[in-house]
């Protein structure tokens, strides 16, 4: 069997093969080797990293781009480390540090949290393969796969094949109730089974046994292994929790209260399961708001969660209501796409911004055609060629595909004016593609809509039904509850208690805000939301704590320009003139310098290409404007593009949708606010900040003045990942869009609190923070020192991270960024905090009334809860510092993993709430503090830069054609604009 030996760090992956095959599709089977390697490795997923494999005299190399990846990036880390003479950091917590009276209001809270009673019972665990048997070829399976379709394809399989050996084997397996599968590669039994042998016990199944589940294949072994000689755990036992170092930690209890508690969803025919703690119910699939092709069906989302509860450490399942868009099955790409497009035309003859939309919407979708047999594809994408407009050979003659269905299959098409489908895929190194007329595709079941495939009608919709408020929730929760029959006798061995946790929290105090002149407003602490309004007039508004300035000096001509993108430009030069008074109005009332007439100017999507010699941004560069407004067609998106245009000839930018522009009433004049006076505020309030601006500082409670000490810096890190490859596209050799890591910090000389950063690239899909970390931190110090001279704290808010990362992040990276804190002669105390909005942990007011609106229903900002259900030894608090408007709030958790200055853990509650008030563009909190917020902006900022280029230019690769992060960052990051908040 392939077995990967380790030896092979630095092979270069081939590309992977794409050709989509189905399990029962075994009679199709090639008389060439390497397809038929191909098809068990698409159909299957086969678990090899470097393999060689032999079949029929043929010897073939394979190598899996992911474990490849995985080991350059700790090579990286290695070398990075090796560089700098570091070894690895120590991975304890610090100990959690409890003050006896800790500022705020005590509140009680309802939490989604339910306590376990866990028996004192063995539990034994055993890994899994399952393994195909053809001729003297054994192929292992691998449960797993990116694609919805296959993934679901693939536990159904390992499904019968379990229940299968189960019914086979009783006087092995005992009762099927004692056993628990994850239906990939891990079985869990609360009874001693019969199998000590170290290489495991193989049980034999034939094609009989289940039939159409494999196809052709000559025998299924399903072999399971004991993971030691003597493993077993006791499942009351919590003793490996007494720990403060988090890479001792083990997970083996609560991977088994995840999968005993998943088994109804994993193995009822009504519930479908991409991971584990993910269910949905697909009868719940209602159809989405004016797209019927798609189902929003409800689910729940679990997790087992060690907590600290009352003395002592508790057991508890976290459940909260999921809701997802799924494709709707069976039906016809044909009947989805009338679907999906208003006013379909009656003729099929469709517009070319449709077919671009449906292309979009069908890319990446698995379909079938069922005519001489059946075969499955993954659609590419939608052309606006038509069934008698598309030719090719076929045995010497020119047939269209309108002809060659008729002859081959007798099927006489309905709709030969529609679009067609195309599906592309590498045979014998060349790239085949192959049209498909969208009446003969049948959507394939199980394909959860993907972010790229929604429409924004879709996700319009979808935000207002998942916005469910707090009382709905819990009602929600309790019904999918019901659903996995957690609260049936006997199913588990353990029980689930019926009523979720009740906690105490804290209603923390805000700041204040101050603004230009010393006025300062107080925050209401309710809503988290002030106003920075003279007197009753809220047209007449505070003036800027530090305005900004667009004028370069020297330059009086032009210093700015009003653009305008639309398809009609009748009356715009007017519109624009005016909407430019209007901002100059309001910047000019609060501080900031009057602004000149700017250049108003019209310019077309082609001016703003990157490689036209008539580029507009690069006159506006050449003419030394600094500051351009561009209003953009709401039919039109190329904010992405503005943006890369913005980065690349230094020019900053602010888009505004003209639908938002023609909302404005100009003969009101100023004082009305010209109809739309929050409006001008809010796009002031971005304008001051990208010009070098502070819109107002913040004033921390008293008793906590250090939080914003002027030797205190903070730094942000967030990341980004782009979409995943497609097949097709791994197979082109396309390259990644790599992953981002946004920095953030406080290194303006124009306050402590002015932010502003850049971002970085590093490997697609990763998400340590390795890549340059040294360099970053001796750089954002050093900046810092030219301000400020002197540095005290190092405060650090780290997003983007998992539990199971932390490890990672104080071996590899806290060493790295003490290392360039240290080579810019900095000696100073450092916190690293870790805000993370991914989990499903939610909190509500423990009283509710379900006819109150989202924000009555849902906590206040500043609510901190720092007990009972924050882990038992780890310092950890969840804050939600916003207002939440819809729905229920997501309340970030946070997770201190270096504490040099061993504060009280309030002193960081309060740090983060007081920054949530720094985001300077709205008078809200907003969910994260400030550095954190803003660092994750960077990073999505990078990612959308990095996708308006061909990754594949040679700019961006080294001398052996891989992706050269280092050019990358330098080619497209901010530079010398990492001194302005761009991103605002």
């Amino acid at each position: 069997m392939p077995v990967y030996n380790g030896s092979q760090k630095r092979a270069r992956p081939l590309p992977p093969l794409t050709r989509k095959w189905t399990p029962n599709s075994f009679h199709k089977l090639t008389s060439s080797p390497s397809a038929t390697i191909a098809l068990f490795t698409r159909s299957f997923g086969i678990d090899v990293a470097v393999s060689v494999l032999s079949f029929a005299g043929e010897t073939l190399l394979y190598t899996a781009t992911k474990m490849t990846e995985k080991v350059c990036v700790v090579d990286r880390i290695e070398s990075e480390m090796s560089a700098l003479s570091l070894s690895k950091g120590a991975t304890q917590i610090p100990a959690k540090k409890k003050a006896a009276q800790a500022p705020g209001q005590p509140v009680q809270l309802m939490t989604n949290v339910y306590k376990l009673a866990l028996q004192k019972a063995p539990i034994y665990r055993f890994d899994v393969d399952i393994v195909l048997k053809m001729g003297d070829r054994s192929i292992k399976v691998v449960k797993k796969d990116a694609q919805d379709y296959l993934a679901v394809n693939h536990k159904d399989q390992a499904k019968a094949t379990f229940l299968k050996v189960v019914e086979k084997h009783r006087d092995v397996f005992g009762k099927r109730q004692d056993l628990f599968y994850d239906l990939q590669s891990t079985l869990f039994s609360i009874s001693k089974l019969p199998i000590t042998e170290k290489s495991g016990r193989e049980f034999i199944l034939s094609t009989d046994d289940l039939p159409g589940v494999f196809g052709r294949v000559d025998a299924i072994s399903f072999i399971v292994k004991p993971v030691t000689d003597k493993y077993q755990m006791t499942m009351d036992d919590l003793s490996f929790l007494n720990t403060s170092d988090v890479k001792s930690l083990k997970h083996d209890l609560a991977q088994f209260l995840e999968i005993a508690s998943s088994q109804h969803a994993l193995f009822d025919e009504d519930h479908v399961s991409f991971t584990t703690g993910i269910s949905y119910v697909k009868s719940s699939g209602q159809p989405v708001n004016y797209e019927p092709s798609k189902l929003l069906c409800s689910g729940v989302q679990k997790s087992a969660r060690f907590v600290e509860g009352l003395g002592s450490a508790e057991a508890t399942l976290v459940l909260d209501s999921n809701k997802a868009c799924f494709h709707k099955e069976g039906q016809t790409l044909y009947a989805k796409a009338t679907q999906s497009i208003r006013n379909w035309p009656r003729d099929d003859r469709v517009n070319p911004r449709d077919v671009t939309s449906i292309s979009k919407q069908f890319k990446g979708l698995y379909v079938e055609t069922n005519l001489q047999r059946v075969r499955q594809y993954e659609i590419s994408g939608i052309i606006a060629q038509n069934s008698k407009q598309i030719t090719f050979d076929c045995q010497g003659q020119k047939v269209s595909v309108f002809e060659y269905f008729a002859k081959q299959y007798g099927k006489r098409l309905q709709h030969p004016d529609a679009p067609l489908a195309i599906s592309k895929h590498k045979f014998k190194g060349k790239t085949e593609t192959t049209h498909l007329p969208l009446e003969l595709c049948m959507v394939l079941p199980n394909q959860r809509v993907k972010k790229d495939q929604e429409t924004p009608q879709q996700t319009a919709s979808v935000i207002k039904l998942c916005a469910i408020v707090p009382s709905r929730r819990k009602e929600d929760i309790r019904f999918q509850a019901d659903k996995l029959g957690l609260w049936k006798p006997h199913t588990f061995p353990f029980s689930v208690e019926a009523n979720p946790l009740v906690v105490q929290g804290r209603h923390l105090p805000p700041p204040s805000i101050q603004y230009g002149g010393q006025a300062t407003v107080t925050v209401n602490p309710n809503t988290g939301k002030w106003q920075a309004i003279k007197g009753q007039n809220k047209n007449a508004r505070l003036p800027f704590a530090i305005p900004g300035n667009c004028r370069i000096p020297g330059v009086d001509k032009w210093p700015w320009a009003v653009a305008y993108l639309v398809q009609d430009d009748r009356g715009m030069d007017k519109l624009a003139e005016n909407f430019a008074r209007a901002i100059d109005a309001e910047c000019t009332a609060r501080g900031m310098k009057s602004f000149p007439r700017p250049l108003i100017k019209s310019i077309s999507p082609n001016e703003l290409e990157l490689g036209n010699p008539d580029n507009f941004f690069a006159k506006l560069s050449q003419n030394k404007i600094r500051f351009c407004l561009l209003i953009e067609d709401d039919h039109y998106s190329y904010h992405g593009l503005i943006k890369a245009n913005e980065q690349k000839f230094k020019v900053i930018t602010q888009d505004v949708k003209l639908s938002t522009v023609n909302d404005f009433k100009f003969n009101l004049g100023y004082q009305s606010g010209y109809g739309k006076g929050q409006t001008l505020e809010n796009l002031c309030l971005k304008t001051n900040v990208k010009l070098g601006g502070l819109n107002h500082i913040l004033k921390a409670p008293q008793g906590f003045d250090k939080i914003f000490a002027k030797n205190r810096m903070y730094v942000g890190l967030g990341i980004s990942h782009g979409s995943p490859l497609t097949e097709f596209q791994k197979a082109r050799g396309q390259k990644a869009v790599p992953s981002v890591i946004g920095i953030c910090a406080n290194h303006l000389g124009a306050h402590v609190q002015a932010l502003a950063g850049d971002y970085f690239y590093q490997e697609a899909r990763e998400d340590k923070m390795v890549s340059s970390l040294a360099k970053i931190f001796d750089t954002y110090a050093a900046m810092f020192k030219k301000v400020r001279p002197e540095i005290n704290e190092v405060y650090v808010f780290r997003v983007g991270a998992s539990e199971g990362q932390y490890s990672e992040i104080l071996q590899n990276e806290v060493p790295l960024m003490r290392a360039g804190l240290k080579a810019a002669g900095v000696n100073a105390k450092l916190t690293l905090v870790v805000p993370s909005k991914t989990h499903h942990l939610r909190m509500y007011p423990a009283q509710i009334k379900a006819e109150d609106k989202a924000p009555f229903q849902n906590v206040k900002p500043g609510t901190v809860v720092d007990s009972r259900i924050v882990h038992p030894k780890f310092p950890e608090f969840f804050l939600t510092s916003h207002q939440t408007l819809q729905g229920t709030a997501n309340t970030p958790r946070y997770n201190i993993l270096v504490d040099d200055a061993a504060v009280p853990i309030h002193e960081h509650e309060m740090t983060a709430y007081a920054w949530s008030y720094g985001h300077q563009i709205v008078g809200l909190p907003t969910s994260l503090p400030a550095p954190a917020y803003i660092a994750s902006s960077y990073a999505e900022r990078g990612r959308v830069i990095a996708q308006q280029y061909d990754l594949m230019n040679p700019a961006f690769l080294d001398d052996n054609a891989h992706q050269d992060f280092d050019k990358m960052t330098q080619a497209l990051s901010m530079g010398p604009f990492n001194r302005y908040r761009v991103n605002a």
